[in-house]
């Protein structure tokens, strides 16, 4: 059974990628299908950050979808293959939830853009990097498929995860840098009103979280 990601881009991106028939096409569909073209070939420095002017970014990127390429789009992009294309949908979906959810609740009037290239540290604001001081990854260079996806998601306004504002990968937990426990995440989340839910369909390690 074809995942919602894996149909929308076998629906969208025909001519993109070519299907290579072989081995586990569950787990290579996306990458094969829908990958395309590299947008962009970007470096982390020491702190994991993307020093280039995201704006050169897009340009470039634009450049290689062959038409314009907005930063929220791009962003976006970088975040769903940062954080793991395989769930980028849903990815996608949380994140503008959680856009809309901050901007109601704080009036912080933030594009996709600024909500990507958020962090904690002043010196890395407004630019691509690893999830450290964020609340996103965008360290990985995305794809046209990828941009498809996100350009997809963004105008269907169909919502998968049930209105999620967060969402996490429950086997990064002790691995990626900066993790605790999943336990301990929920239990803090709790504090916040949030409630963890799998999403049928998806792996079980992908989780997200509603307000409820």
């Amino acid at each position: 059974m074809w995942s919602r990601d894996e149909k929308l881009l076998l629906g969208g991106l025909g001519a993109v990628g070519l299907l290579f028939w072989g081995r586990d096409i569950k787990n290579t569909v996306v990458d094969v299908i829908g990958r395309g073209a590299r947008l962009t070939t970007t470096t982390l420095d020491a702190a994991g950050v993307v020093q280039v002017d995201p704006q050169l970014l897009v340009a470039q990127a634009s450049a290689v979808m062959g038409r314009p390429v907005s930063a929220d789009v791009l962003a976006l992009s970088r975040m769903a293959r940062s954080e793991g294309i395989a769930a980028g949908v849903l990815r996608v979906r949380v994140a503008l939830n959680d856009l809309a959810d901050l901007n109601d609740r704080k009036d912080y009037g933030w594009s996709a853009f600024d909500l990507i290239t958020y962090s904690t540290d002043a010196a890395a604001r407004g630019k691509f990097g690893t999830q450290l001081h964020r609340r996103y990854a965008s360290s990985k260079d995305s794809y046209q498929g990828d941009v498809v996806l996100v350009e997809t998601e963004m105008s269907n306004g169909v919502d998968n995860t049930g209105g999620a504002v967060k969402f996490v990968d429950k086997s990064s937990f002790g691995v990626q840098a900066g993790t605790g426990s999943y336990d301990a995440l929920v239990a803090s989340w709790a504090d916040e009103g949030l409630q963890p839910f799998p999403v049928p369909g998806y792996s079980d390690d992908f989780v997200v979280f509603r307000r409820v």
